[in-house]
């Protein structure tokens, strides 16, 4: 089965094609242009470089939030539309589930995606022969109060880790909480795809895909801020 897996919730741009669980390309976009401008173009070098058409692929994946309010809004949009218009199934994953399971170890994982005014995105999973199990639900948190819904040893990982990390290091790490490699606090899109697979049953029709919003966005028209 060949997976478009895309991901911008997480604060990036990437994309990647899959077959199976088996990565083919993945690519970042420009650092320097927002995701409007840089994902239907990674897309299509996506493909160029898989030596692939569209037509060709079986499912697609997208995160469906937590995350960049700008960022999940340009993801789901563009998943959409390009489901819409070739009839593709799509499966829309949880961007704080596919970060834990990126850790790649048994354990029980903090996922954390920095949320800007002094919280974090956070939810808590047990991962168990590689399928995540949540323990904590998805909520956003001040990151001792994240941290602290998870009672033994876990590994914490996502930009909310980067975001905070003299606080946690101070505070929490040590007797019972790591930090993941560095590597992996950056979502990656194949782990978007590869959760995606093992929620293949969620599929649903473009029109039905529906983003997770934890709280509303940061900027605000100017009439509402006065």
């Amino acid at each position: 089965m060949i997976v478009l897996a895309l991901d911008t919730a997480a604060g990036g741009c990437t994309a990647a094609l899959l077959d199976g669980e088996e990565l083919i390309v993945e690519l970042a976009g420009d650092g320097g242009q927002g995701p409007v401008r840089r994902l239907m173009p990674l897309i299509a070098d996506l493909l160029e470089r898989a030596g692939l058409r569209f037509s060709q692929v079986d499912l697609m994946a997208v995160s469906r939030g937590p995350g960049s309010f700008t960022g999940l809004r340009v993801g789901m949009a563009t998943a959409q539309g390009l489901a819409l218009a070739t009839d593709k199934p799509v499966v829309a994953v949880s961007t704080l589930e596919a970060l834990a399971l990126q850790a790649g170890v048994d354990a029980d994982v903090v996922a954390l995606l920095d949320a800007r005014r002094g919280e974090v995105y956070s939810a808590v999973y047990r991962i168990a022969a590689g399928d995540p199990t949540i323990l904590a639900p998805e909520s956003a948190l001040a990151p001792r109060a994240a941290v602290g819904r998870c009672d033994g040893p876990c590994i914490l990982i996502g930009s909310g880790v980067r975001a905070h990390e003299a606080t946690l290091r101070e505070e929490l790490v040590g007797d019972r909480a790591v930090f993941a490699a560095a590597h992996l606090h950056d979502l990656r899109a194949a782990s978007v795809g590869r959760l995606a697979l093992r929620r293949a049953e969620t599929a649903v029709a473009a029109a039905d895909l529906v983003p997770r919003y934890l709280r509303g966005a940061d900027a605000k028209p100017a009439h509402a801020r006065r």
